[in-house]
């Protein structure tokens, strides 16, 4: 469990955190290459640009708003 962790600018290319609580964490500026977030909850995290390249957002808890990755892409 992940929630309201600041991971800000971790390297977590490739990691497996399917089914995570990643809820109010913080990933801004992380690299999640080709990470998979399965299933994670990830209501309120800040994903502000954040590598999310070939990054897994399948099956997730909540919706993930554009508000928060918006800089992401």
């Amino acid at each position: 469990e992940f929630q309201e962790a600041n991971l800000r600018v971790s390297c977590l290319k490739g990691a497996r955190l399917v089914g995570c609580n990643l809820r109010a964490a913080v990933l801004a500026g992380s690299d999640l290459e080709n990470a998979d977030l399965t299933g994670c909850d990830l209501q309120h995290a800040n994903l502000r640009g954040a590598n999310v390249v070939n990054c897994v957002f399948q099956d997730l808890r909540t919706p993930l708003h554009m508000a928060q990755t918006m800089d992401a892409f």
